[in-house]
């Protein structure tokens, strides 16, 4: 719902600031999101990927 409504907010005028915080937002979240879901496959079809995070991970 909420992209729904910042893409309607983004297709109207305002000023520039406005519309390089929209499109900087979502650009991010994306990014993040598409980081995330990278990792996530990673992390399932590598069955050796918890030996690099051993070390981290608390007793």
């Amino acid at each position: 719902m909420t992209v729904i409504k910042g893409v309607r907010h983004f297709r109207q005028p305002r000023s520039s600031l406005i519309s390089l915080i929209y499109r900087d937002g979502m650009l991010y979240f994306v990014s993040i999101f598409g980081f995330s879901a990278a990792n996530a496959v990673i992390a399932y079809t590598n069955p050796h990927y918890d030996i690099v995070l051993a070390p981290y991970v608390p007793c």
